[in-house]
């Protein structure tokens, strides 16, 4: 028989969330998640380690983020040295608005 082979889409989150491009240089990696319509990669630019958070430290979205970029941002998380942007898949990948 013969194997099925499945084209998985890519979607580039630098572009998507409105962020200058990534230089040709630039390192990148590929993160694949499940969506109700299939696999799909996510070109990020590095992965990071995983963080524990504490619910009790997340917080709306900073003002001072970008509008079109907000919409894709739930919230944060206050971390000792940073915020940690909690994404919202759903809308950064609602690529019809």
């Amino acid at each position: 028989s013969r194997g099925h082979r499945r084209t998985i889409k890519s979607v580039d989150l630098r572009a998507r969330l409105g962020l200058p491009a990534r230089t040709a240089d630039a390192s990148s990696a590929n993160v694949i998640v499940t969506t109700d319509g299939g696999p799909l990669s996510l070109l990020v630019d590095r992965l990071g380690d995983v963080v524990p958070v504490d619910d009790t430290t997340f917080e709306p979205p900073p003002d001072t983020l970008d509008a079109e970029l907000a919409r894709s941002i739930k919230g944060a998380f206050k971390l000792d040295d940073a915020l940690l942007l909690d994404l919202d898949l759903d809308e950064a990948l609602n690529i019809t608005t």
